[in-house]
């Protein structure tokens, strides 16, 4: 058995994860925190608490395991190195706030304003057979700002407080800080190599309603139901890039969920208020979650196999409760992105193929084909709002040097774990 926790980091100072490259010498933290991240920061908060390099010689560890010795360790992490095999991290957002699905519409005038969601529309357009036969969305003359009757456009940026939050409907969007490096050759009086860039770093700032408010990212942890995670106030922790010379650190709070702070996450009542249809599921992404390992097929494949992957893929997750073999994915609104991380406990050495990941927000309308397996896929989708989805996938490795070069090495197992919850019209 297991249970969630809720995990809080307050950053005391500017900070850079996840880096990502922009342009040859521009780099831009992410505003919200992979699983991967944090839980690295955990394993080097716990390894730097053995005090560095053992007396006896031997080299530094770089992974938590069960070989190491909890009793060496400060206490607030011993009940962490006993069961951190099975100890799974969600992406930490702000304010624990969700990236909106693709299919959420706000006003182009003021992003303030109530949003649409034309998820039941396109879902009648793609099942109902009221879709046009050359694929285009059919014109809705209804589709404008329910206030201003003002353009409806995607949602592009900012983080949508949770339903039930006292701002719920707003967003939140982490603010940024550009810091530039220039050092010159003494001789030729031009910039040195490797010296002259800029770091896009977040600040301890929100901007909320307008307002700058003190930044707090939130995310979920998901361990077995024995092991007791809670830490003294005051702990911290050093997150992302840079952390030697500042960058990075958060004070950090892990507390037991909290009675209904995921309620609603199984509730179908909005989908079938909007569609009628009781037969079939939406199910939203509340995090990134690792697809798949590799460079994808050379054709152009359809929507009805991409559909059948996807089926095929939701099938093979482990769940309390087995998938119905008559599976099938009606609708799909994925936003993906692929990286090439290091591997995990492995230092320098990264990941020769890339990771496709399904972003947050991504969603999936289920159904089944056989009428009998209905109460299955109720159940099914339950167990995965209870317990999240999890994907471990084996990727090779390999250390990369200047010039593209590269030497193969040993790899390792790419773990992701994501929280789920039935789509929601609020």
């Amino acid at each position: 058995m297991y249970r969630w926790w809720r995990i809080s980091l307050r950053p005391l100072s500017p900070f850079l994860v996840a880096g990502r490259r922009i342009t040859p010498n521009y780099y831009e933290t992410l505003d919200y925190i992979p699983g991967r991240i944090l839980k690295g920061a955990v394993a080097r908060a716990i390894l730097e608490s053995y005090g560095g390099t053992p007396e006896d010689g031997s080299a530094a560890a770089t992974w938590v395991g069960p070989e190491l010795d909890e009793s060496l360790c400060r206490p607030e992490w011993r009940n962490w190195v006993r069961s951190f095999s099975e100890i799974l991290f969600s992406d930490a957002t702000p304010f624990g706030a969700g990236r909106p699905p693709s299919t959420l519409l706000v006003c182009k005038n003021d992003p303030s304003h109530p949003p649409v969601d034309d998820l039941p529309d396109r879902f009648r357009w793609r099942v109902g057979g009221e879709r046009p036969d050359d694929g285009r969305v059919p014109e809705n003359r209804d589709r404008s700002c329910p206030v201003c009757r003002g353009r409806l456009e995607r949602w592009k940026e900012g983080w949508r407080f949770p339903d039930g939050h006292e701002r719920a409907g707003h967003s939140a969007h982490v603010q940024k800080r550009v810091f530039t490096r220039v050092e010159l050759d003494d001789w030729r009086q031009t910039h040195r190599d490797g010296h002259l860039f800029s770091l896009a770093a977040g600040i301890p700032e929100a901007a909320v309603e307008g307002k700058a408010e003190p930044l707090i990212f939130q995310g979920w942890i998901r361990a077995p139901e024995d092991a007791d995670l809670q830490l003294p106030k005051g702990m911290r922790l050093r997150v992302g890039a840079y952390v030697g010379v500042g960058l990075g650190l958060m004070e950090v709070e892990v507390r037991p969920e909290g009675s209904g702070e995921r309620r609603g996450w199984t509730d179908r009542g909005d989908w079938v208020d909007a569609t009628g249809d009781r037969s079939s599921i939406p199910v939203v992404l509340q995090g990134d979650c690792l697809y798949a390992a590799g460079c994808g097929t050379e054709r152009i494949t359809s929507v009805a196999e991409d559909r059948a992957a996807y089926a095929a893929w939701w099938k093979q997750r482990p769940s309390a409760i087995p998938a119905p073999d008559s599976l099938t994915v009606l609708f799909a609104a994925v936003q993906y992105e692929s990286r090439y991380p290091f591997v995990a406990g492995q230092p320098g050495v990264r990941s020769m193929r890339p990771l496709w990941y399904w972003l947050g927000g991504s969603l999936f309308v289920f159904a089944v084909s056989d009428p009998s397996e209905a109460p299955v896929l109720v159940q099914w989708v339950e167990a995965l709002c209870r317990d999240g989805v999890r994907s471990d996938v084996e990727v090779p490795g390999a250390r990369f040097w200047d010039r593209g070069e590269f030497e193969e090495t040993s790899g390792g197992t790419e773990r992701a774990w994501t929280p789920v919850r039935i789509w929601s019209s609020r």
